[in-house]
């Protein structure tokens, strides 16, 4: 992954939701702990292209 500088004078407003099967939601927990991100973080970036 890529590192990113942190933009201090943005911020994020606007959330999405979005509903998962509860194996989804381990997927993704155990995903973004393995590549050491939160998961918002690994989520924007998956979601990207990253």
């Amino acid at each position: 992954m890529e590192t990113y500088e942190i933009d201090t004078a943005r911020k994020r407003h606007r959330h999405l939701r979005v509903p998962v099967f509860p194996d989804e939601a381990q997927a993704i927990e155990e995903n973004a702990k393995r590549a050491g991100m939160s998961i918002a973080r690994y989520l924007r970036e998956v979601g990207q292209g990253y």
